[in-house]
């Protein structure tokens, strides 16, 4: 996938082996194994989240949980092409079905 960008924050948002890995432009890394996925949704960030571009504004948002932590990874509808968060989301349902994809997604 491209690299996108929110607020001054670029990052790229990879699929390998079974891993989304999120790199911002400081090379911050948030990785998901696909065994700690909890959920997915379609989001929209409200008016205060907007003004302070913590997170894009329309986003598929990828939760796991580890112990009281809880950790994501966005997604932007915005930026990123649309096949590529399709193949992305269509790989998780290949190795986890049980997930709840957004509508629309597959």
């Amino acid at each position: 996938m491209a690299a996108a960008s929110y607020g001054d924050t670029r990052y790229r948002i990879f699929w390998n082996d079974g891993e989304v890995k999120q790199i911002s432009a400081n090379k911050y890394v948030t990785t998901i194994r696909i065994s700690e996925i909890t959920h997915i949704g379609q989001e929209r960030s409200d008016l205060g989240t907007r003004l302070a571009l913590r997170r894009p504004a329309d986003r598929i948002a990828i939760y796991a949980s580890q112990g009281a932590a809880e950790r994501h990874i966005d997604v932007s509808l915005r930026h990123f092409v649309t096949d590529d968060i399709r193949k992305l989301l269509r790989a998780i349902h290949d190795r986890r079905s049980d997930l709840t994809i957004p509508n629309g997604w597959l």
